[in-house]
């Protein structure tokens, strides 16, 4: 449990204000999430098959992923292994190294686990997905 100035943070705020904020944020966090996504140049939502046919029909590869371990469709990137320098170089991650200027664009999408890549300013982000 958190703690504020050495008292439970619950104590402060109470359990059930505790749980509406939170339930508050988690909703705001799902609602947003795509917008919250810098490194992707484009917004994907949506055109990601939904079935394992039409993920195959589309030349992807349907299996579990995440620490959740549902369903999803893996769909090969049309730049994969190119060179880039910005986000919107690549349709999915600009992945670098850290410390270096150009980096590959990724092979396939969504990633999962910690990486780093370039967003839409240029700027080096490790981001971690589960």
């Amino acid at each position: 449990m958190g703690r504020l100035a050495g008292r439970p943070v619950f104590g402060v705020m109470g359990r059930s204000a505790g749980r509406s904020i939170l339930s508050i944020l988690m909703a705001f966090g799902l609602l947003c999430g795509p917008a919250l996504n810098p490194g992707l140049a484009q917004d994907t939502a949506g055109t990601v098959p939904e079935t394992e046919g039409a993920c195959l029909d589309a030349g992807g590869r349907w299996e579990r992923g995440g620490l959740g371990g549902q369903l999803l469709c893996f769909l090969p990137t049309p730049d994969a292994g190119q060179a880039c320098s910005a986000a919107d170089d690549c349709s999915g991650f600009c992945l670098v190294e850290s410390g270096t200027e150009t980096g590959t664009c990724s092979a396939e999408t969504p990633m999962f686990g910690c990486f780093s890549y370039v967003d839409l300013d240029g700027a080096e982000v490790t981001l971690c997905i589960d």
